[in-house]
């Protein structure tokens, strides 16, 4: 069943964030996250902790530690990959595949047999 126009702009709206934080790290490189929530204009500061985190998990985002213990984040190449895909004018199609975590490969739903 294709998405409704409605549930297409949800989607839209549910990854302007995330394409928003993709294309800073694009951009700026390694940044910890009270440097990304300035530049994100994400509040409140706190949650940037939470939000890179969720997206380090989804793989993302690369999260290491400088000299001094600080937490940094950077974009990972399936972060590259998933920004690619939200550039994507006219917004990404659904059933278009999204690049998939192992290996680049991508996923979809599985069609007739």
């Amino acid at each position: 069943m294709p998405p409704t126009t409605q549930n297409h702009f949800s989607i839209s709206k549910a990854n302007s964030l995330k394409k928003r934080t993709l294309e800073i790290f694009s951009v700026y490189g390694s940044l910890n996250p009270p440097a990304w929530a300035k530049l994100a204009n994400f509040f409140p500061v706190r949650a940037a902790y939470t939000y890179l985190l969720r997206l380090h998990r989804f793989g993302l985002l690369n999260r290491t530690r400088d000299h001094s213990g600080l937490l940094l984040y950077s974009l990972s190449d399936r972060g590259r990959e998933r920004l690619n895909w939200l550039s994507i004018p006219n917004g990404p199609n659904p059933a278009q595949p999204i690049p998939n975590q192992i290996g680049g490969d991508y996923t979809c739903c599985p069609g007739p047999k």
